[in-house]
């Protein structure tokens, strides 16, 4: 490489953190500030996001970590990507789920 030219470094981490568990997590930063508040080393392990108990835990982690308590709309803004028919979809099930009653 010429001089100013940059260093391209490979990595695999795209495919390493890959979305796993229950809500898909994804990217090596958030496989690592979960696995901090949830103590595992999901950076070192990251299928131990799809154990179904580690994996509960990271989706209760990953929500205490955006959620700011203020509604239904920011708790569906820090659980995804909302497409038109995505959010439509999240509020489909939150009216099934209100209208069921079983947890009133």
């Amino acid at each position: 490489m010429g001089a100013g030219s940059a260093t391209r470094r490979t990595t695999h981490d795209g495919f390493t953190y890959r979305g796993r568990g229950p809500f898909q997590l994804t990217f090596k930063d958030n496989y690592k500030r979960i696995g901090d508040m949830i103590g595992q080393d999901l950076v070192g392990n990251p299928d131990l996001v799809n154990d179904i108990t580690i994996g509960a835990a990271t989706v209760v982690a990953y929500i205490e970590d955006r959620y700011d308590g203020s509604g239904w709309q920011a708790m569906k803004d820090c659980v995804g990507f909302n497409t038109p028919d995505i959010a439509a979809r999240k509020d489909a099930l939150r009216e099934q789920f209100l209208a069921s009653g079983e947890f009133a």
